[in-house]
């Protein structure tokens, strides 16, 4: 397993076959869910079965991450939802399988990253704006 900085785990990896797991930098993963790491079927099929997130994602409470997906950078997934193909970057995405709902703004991306960075996704206090990097 590759965890990178602030990583914020509210949920469980499965142990059976962390060595599939790549986790971004500034990565929340919501309490309740679980990255899942055993799926007989997908062992079997010949495809990927590498779990990836990119830098800047939360995934909410209760999600499940399956074996084969890739997420992309600045993503938020939707509570509940069942990650079972991937993800482009710049997006927000829900339900069950996940689908794309819509595109993340440009001030949406660096405000996910600043709660990420700063630990204050789930406290409902605004980020520092002045270690904003990204600035217009």
């Amino acid at each position: 397993m590759k965890i990178g900085k602030n990583f914020g785990n509210w949920g469980a990896i499965e142990h059976y076959r962390d060595d599939i797991v790549t986790i971004g930098d500034n990565v929340v993963l919501g309490e309740g869910s679980v990255i899942v790491t055993h799926c007989p079927i997908s062992f079997y099929t010949g495809n990927p079965i590498d779990i990836k997130t990119g830098n800047n994602v939360y995934i909410g409470k209760r999600c499940l991450i399956l074996p084969g997906t890739i997420i992309g950078d600045n993503v938020v997934i939707g509570a509940g939802s069942v990650v079972a193909s991937d993800i482009p970057p710049d997006v927000i995405a829900a339900g069950n399988p996940c689908r794309v709902i819509r595109g993340i703004t440009k001030k949406e991306a660096q405000r996910l990253k600043l709660l990420s960075e700063q630990g204050l996704v789930a406290d409902g206090k605004e980020p520092d704006w002045s270690k904003n990097e990204d600035r217009e």
